[in-house]
């Protein structure tokens, strides 16, 4: 029986969830008599452990194979081993071993699409499990991520030694080019979530039961959050400054003009959620002006289809959050995109959006800027919801490369 490991598959986020769901649909679709083994890139408590919502047979979630800061000595006593077989021995019976057996095991490792843990965020663990599979001969398939630089010296040749031995996907066009630069072959592509089923009636019965979310149609979605506490170039930026004054006060001036209430999305959850930041969104809201029956925050996701499904009911998205960019792509909903990094700015370029793409460090994020977007996308929502439908089929096919040399 064919046997796929899918490794650094990241969850608590619904974009991620998004992402892995669609990839395993499409492993499953093409190889339906596969066993698909999923391992995680989970930083914290194995006891608070929780995998994406893909539960089809012959998956398996491995929460016994979490790598940690702890398992450090024997990843290097793994990797001396394969320079100083004689002299080093592994050790049995650990999280490294468990994972490099499950390595050897399998026909095809698969690396989830995602972030750049390989690249800015400089993530050892993610590259680590990576290294593996190259030293234990596997030819690693990464399935549409976004790569870079990291600036570290030792970090950025083994990436390059990885990805050489690598048949990489990617999904940006900037990962595209600075992997051309290297000297490594690579795909580009889009991002994996569009390959989804495009509406709510292709689910099935319980998903479709599921998914009862109380939303006025006539409603602005905002998808916020967090950047500066975990991401390397937001870490020293007052974000919160430009929420509150630009944002903020353009959102509630446009939406009075239009009558429009403000849904407030929920991107992350369980250990990563953001509960208290939204909150203080909140009731920032409500300080600088609107009545409570104006501005509510969205509390029963409990998935990614509900945060699409709420995304799908918008008149109009702004969204901090790439897939909350990416999933307005796909349900052809008009939506704003305030771009942390330079793949939210390439979903904008690939579905012709980029004219509704502000950059949170650009100047030109301002209310006046804001409130002009804000109208353009609004005034024209038919025509951008039929641009977006028409553009979804090539988006989609092109979110299913990676299948094409896994089948060859």
């Amino acid at each position: 029986m064919l046997k796929i490991l899918v490794i650094n598959q990241h969850t608590a986020n619904f974009g991620d969830d998004a992402a892995g769901v669609a990839m395993a649909i499409q492993l499953h679709q093409q190889f339906p008599d596969a066993e698909l083994h999923f391992v995680y890139n989970w930083p914290w408590g194995k006891d608070q452990f929780l995998p994406i919502p893909y539960k089809q047979d012959k998956t398996f979630h491995h929460n016994e194979i979490i790598i940690q800061k702890t398992d450090l000595l024997d990843a290097i006593r793994y990797v001396s081993t394969k320079f100083l077989p004689i002299l080093i021995k592994n050790r049995p019976q650990t999280t490294i071993s468990a994972y490099v057996n499950l390595v050897k095991e399998s026909d095809f490792v698969i690396v989830s699409p995602g972030g750049s843990n390989i690249g800015i965020y400089q993530d050892w663990i993610c590259l680590f499990r990576v290294l593996v599979a190259v030293l234990e001969k596997k030819r690693p398939v990464f399935h549409l991520n976004s790569l870079g630089k990291s600036g570290n010296l030792v970090f950025d040749i083994i990436t390059k030694f990885v990805l050489k031995r690598s048949q990489v996907f990617v999904r940006e066009k900037k990962s595209h080019e600075m992997l051309n630069k290297w000297g490594i072959y690579n795909v580009r592509g889009v991002d994996t979530a569009l390959s989804l089923s495009a509406t709510v009636k292709d689910l099935s019965k319980d998903e479709q039961k599921a998914i009862n979310l109380d939303i006025d149609e006539e409603s602005i979605v905002f998808i916020p959050t967090r950047i500066g506490s975990w991401h390397p170039l937001y870490n020293k930026m007052n974000l919160e400054q430009t929420i509150n004054q630009e944002i903020i006060l353009s959102l509630i001036t446009f939406s009075q003009k239009h009558n429009l209430k403000i849904y407030i999305l929920p991107h992350l959850y369980s250990v990563l959620s953001e509960n208290k930041l939204l909150q203080n969104i909140q009731d920032t809201f409500l300080k600088l002006g609107l009545k409570e029956d104006q501005v509510k925050i969205i509390e029963n996701i409990s998935n990614f289809r509900d945060y699409e499904k709420c995304i799908s009911h918008g008149r109009l998205v702004i969204s901090m959050r790439y897939h909350g960019v990416i999933l307005s792509i796909k349900q052809g909903i008009p939506f704003i995109s305030l771009a942390y990094e330079n793949k939210m700015k390439e979903a904008c370029n690939y579905s012709e959006m980029l004219d509704f793409n502000f950059d949170l460090t650009d100047d030109n994020l301002n209310k006046k800027q804001m409130l002009k977007s804000y109208e353009l996308a609004y005034q024209n929502r038919e025509a951008i919801s039929k641009h977006l439908k028409n553009k979804l089929p090539i988006l989609s096919d092109l979110s299913r490369l990676p299948l094409t040399y896994l089948y060859l």
